[in-house]
């Protein structure tokens, strides 16, 4: 199938439709760009996170970004981060601390790796993955949905509402 071409029937075509734009369809976007390909990343929230959740990238998380050329992109909103750090076990933001979630960081800091891991949390480290993600010329949708799909011997033909008009297109 000619990716480039545009099919009757279909309001746009991708080679790849990433559902979702947090943290693994901004770097699966990001990948797929830095190796030429190009993606359609739909997310149905206006942006990226709002919470922390995830709190930490391993030395090998930010090899791998390192070698997709963000790393220094990631060091530069990061907080400071050393082997003396925890990470608190507590009952809310404003509450006591029950113990610690985690006391060992030697996945962060490790002779097996140039690299060093980083405490960055989610709604820190997505912006700057947006910024890189859309610096590759990946086509980025926020405040889009995946709302169906079906496959047949063409490919997969996607139904993608934006939510603020409720216009759907096929992909």
């Amino acid at each position: 199938m000619n990716i480039s071409s545009h099919h009757s029937g279909y309001d746009e075509t991708t080679p790849v439709l990433i559902a979702g734009g947090s943290l693994i369809g901004l770097s699966t976007s990001l990948f797929l760009s830095r190796q030429g390909i190009p993606s359609l990343l739909v997310e149905r929230h206006a942006g990226t996170a709002i919470h922390p959740r995830l709190a930490s990238m391993t030395a090998r998380s930010m090899e791998i970004f390192r070698a997709a050329g963000v790393e220094a992109a990631i060091r530069q909103v990061e907080p400071p981060f050393s082997l003396d750090s925890t990470v608190p076990l507590v009952e809310s933001l404003v509450g006591q601390e029950v113990d610690h979630y985690m006391d060992d960081f030697s996945a962060y800091f490790t002779n097996a790796s140039p690299v060093q891991g980083s405490l960055i949390a989610q709604d820190v480290l997505e912006p700057a993955l947006r910024a890189q993600v859309e610096q590759a010329g990946a086509n980025l949708r926020y405040g889009a949905e995946l709302i169906g799909f079906e496959q047949d011997e063409e490919g997969v033909t996607a139904t993608v509402r934006e939510l603020s008009s409720g216009t759907t297109r096929q992909v």
